[in-house]
């Protein structure tokens, strides 16, 4: 049996869990590979579903004070947070694995590009079903995102008028 090799893309900076037939894959450092982890994952199932969830940064619990810390830092252009990935919705990408016996599939998390994480998923099996992102909007971020916009703008303020002071004395 041969094996197959597909790459899952995970966005740039995000929080994301990756369940395995709805397990929670727990990872392990790749003694071989710098900034690498794996999970192995023994089945005897037809049918395997690898699903990856990424979220906001957005959904954390921190996410006001992270807002605040990065903005301020990206002001003094000491860090270059602007592109940072401000998405206000929570992407799934799911992939259905048929195999025909016992097999063992192997999940790796490379390092991190400019286009973002990837999943590297290898399996012994030819018969493989990947379906694309589905994105869910979620109202709760849509009002922090408003929210980080008007702190932006107050701590831009803000900084600008004590620099001023600084300057006037």
């Amino acid at each position: 049996m041969s094996q197959v090799t597909i790459n899952l893309p995970v966005k740039p900076r995000s929080y994301y869990q990756i369940l395995v037939d709805g397990e929670k894959a727990v990872f392990n450092k790749n003694k071989e590979k710098k900034n690498c982890v794996s999970y192995i994952h023994n089945t005897t199932k037809k049918s395997v579903n690898i699903s990856i969830t990424s979220y906001s940064y957005l959904s954390s619990k921190l996410w006001l004070l992270m807002e605040i810390f990065f903005h301020i830092i990206s002001i003094f252009s000491i860090l270059d947070m602007h592109e940072r990935n401000k998405t206000i919705y929570t992407s799934n990408f799911l992939a259905t694995i048929n195999t025909e016996s016992d097999c063992e599939i192997n999940l790796q998390i490379l390092p991190p590009h400019k286009e973002g994480d990837v999943v590297r998923v290898t399996v012994p099996t030819t018969n493989l079903q990947v379906q694309s992102n589905q994105y869910i909007i979620n109202e709760q971020l849509k009002k922090r995102k408003k929210i980080s916009k008007i702190l932006k703008l107050l701590t831009t303020i803000g900084i600008g008028i004590a620099i001023f002071l600084l300057i006037i004395k």
